[in-house]
């Protein structure tokens, strides 16, 4: 049985984020985690963080993946498996979407991307084998969104911080038959392996990982 983080975010990346790779590498290995999705903050307030070209279409997505570059090398060693994603937020939304196994492209031209909004990127996701899953649809400030333009939703988000009514996300879900996560959502050390997935099968990269999401195989933490 392998357990797997499908929610998380570095001091890298994600403006809210205080753990570096060394830290989340070894603290996941301590709990019994074999991999992690990792989706830092991918939107204009994060962006203009890291100082962002705008006028580079693929400035944006190279400053954003350091997170995902580092987690990779501590990870090595240890055989364990980092898969690549992202939280998207567009603008005029407090929404926030998990973007998981895209090709770089996808994010290509961040401004257009936070311009467009949620139904204009599905299109363009779904010419990809790409998955967009809603984040915590009922947090404070949060709504679901269409389904038409959803692969799944986030129904267990475990980040303390927050009253997630993860009830209501489980709802959402299985009325509009989309796909179900459950993620730590984790920022700071005590969210460190609060949730997940847990699989009879390690996916041994992007493409595996988003085989193993769609088929529903696999165990909420």
């Amino acid at each position: 049985m392998y357990k797997i983080e499908t929610h998380l975010h570095t001091v890298y990346s994600s403006r809210c984020g205080h753990l570096d790779a060394e830290t989340l590498v070894a603290a996941y290995l301590e709990k019994g985690y074999r991999g992690i999705i990792v989706t830092d903050h991918f939107n204009r307030y994060n962006c203009d963080w890291r100082g962002a070209d705008y006028s580079r279409p693929e400035h944006a997505v190279e400053l954003f993946q350091e997170s995902y570059r580092r987690l990779l090398e501590a990870a090595a060693p240890h055989g364990m498996k980092i898969y690549k994603g992202a939280e998207i937020r567009f603008d005029g939304s407090d929404n926030d979407y998990l973007l998981i196994g895209y090709p770089d492209w996808l994010l290509h031209d961040a401004d257009r991307v936070f311009k467009d909004g949620l139904a204009a990127f599905s299109r363009r996701c779904r010419q990809t084998d790409a998955l967009l899953i809603q984040a915590h649809p009922y947090r404070c400030a949060c709504y679901p969104a269409d389904p038409r333009y959803l692969d799944g939703a986030e129904v267990l988000n475990r980040n303390p911080d927050w009253d997630n009514q993860n009830h209501r996300a489980l709802e959402f879900a299985q009325a509009n038959g989309l796909l179900q996560t459950s993620g730590s959502d984790c920022h700071t050390p005590d969210q460190i392996g609060n949730g997940g997935i847990i699989s009879d099968t390690l996916p041994e990269d992007d493409t595996a990982l988003l085989k193993l999401l769609r088929s529903g195989k696999y165990t909420l933490i």
